[in-house]
């Protein structure tokens, strides 16, 4: 099963993609501020995206990343 990462996750597009794709894709979703909503078929994982270390781990093990 393929991993998707979402890059912000709790906004109008983010959340969108995360309830639609979490039924078919492991789903690692990332949030900044926002705190996330509860769906047992994702990961989340608090980034801040400016941060480069930040960006090499939540990248590491995706196959997509959008």
């Amino acid at each position: 099963m393929k991993t998707i990462t979402i890059c912000g996750a709790t906004g109008f597009i983010g959340s969108n993609l995360v309830r639609n794709l979490s039924n078919k894709y492991k789903i690692l979703a990332i949030y900044n501020k926002k705190k996330p909503f509860k769906n047992k078929n994702v990961k989340w994982l608090k980034a801040d995206l400016r941060n480069f270390n930040d960006c090499l781990k939540v990248t590491a093990n995706s196959d997509i990343i959008i």
